[in-house]
């Protein structure tokens, strides 16, 4: 049992690393599913005892907490990328986590995996930054240039194009319908 001022402690970080998870997503996907369906994962039903435990090791050797905040939120995507991904039918087929739907049962299959992609990559900008070794994450032929010049993409570039193409296709069904 915890006594009450290491409780409203632990809550009052809970709530803290909540609202510097939400602040690293990006505002320009906010009306995409794969956008809410990560709100939804990292959802502020976690305990964060996690970030908690690793922010006051970081600051008990002397760390500034401002520094470590983005590396703190990384950590977190990380983990929640890696749960989205357990849940999904062709793992653990989980129906419920932190009592609620699991992302996939709440969104779709292919939202949840979108979503878990764009919180690994973001993750992992976070952590390491977007450095050149980072950025070789795969290798797609630029359909837009039609170069037919290879080169590197992460996923979080890749989570663009899929919404261009998404995008693209329900203009094309719209503009059949007409």
């Amino acid at each position: 049992l915890m006594d009450k001022s290491t409780e409203k402690f632990i809550k009052k970080q809970a709530k803290l690393i909540t609202s510097f998870l939400g602040k690293h997503l990006d505002r320009n996907f906010k009306s995409t599913n794969f956008l809410k369906a990560s709100r939804y994962a990292i959802g502020p039903e976690g305990h964060r005892y996690r970030s908690i435990l690793s922010l006051e090791i970081y600051k008990s050797l002397g760390g500034d907490a401002k520094n470590f905040i983005k590396a703190l939120v990384g950590i977190e995507y990380v983990h929640h990328s890696t749960l989205i991904f357990d849940d999904l039918p062709a793992m653990d087929n989980s129906k419920i986590r932190k009592g609620k739907s699991t992302v996939h049962l709440a969104f779709s299959e292919s939202t949840a995996i979108l979503a878990a992609l764009y919180l690994l990559e973001k993750g992992r900008l976070l952590l390491f930054g977007p450095t050149k070794e980072g950025r070789m994450l795969a290798v797609i032929l630029d359909p837009e240039k039609e170069t037919g010049v290879y080169y590197p993409i992460t996923a979080y570039n890749a989570s663009n194009k899929l919404i261009k193409i998404y995008r693209n296709q329900k203009e094309v069904k719209k503009n059949d319908s007409d």
